[in-house]
């Protein structure tokens, strides 16, 4: 599946609480107004995760 590209108000427009898969292993999470990006991968049959953080 391909990586579909969100604008802002698309994200902002999410408001069911969960994980929403974005494609190809990318999610957003969001909990209430918190909203955050994730991905979801496997490493040697091991499932792994990993934040996506800006700084």
């Amino acid at each position: 599946m391909a990586v579909k590209l969100l604008t802002v108000r698309e994200v902002a427009a999410i408001k069911a609480d969960g994980r929403h898969s974005i494609g190809d292993g990318l999610y957003l999470e969001v909990v209430g107004s918190a909203r955050r990006w994730f991905t979801r991968y496997t490493v040697h049959a091991e499932r792994c995760s990993s934040d996506l953080r800006m700084t």
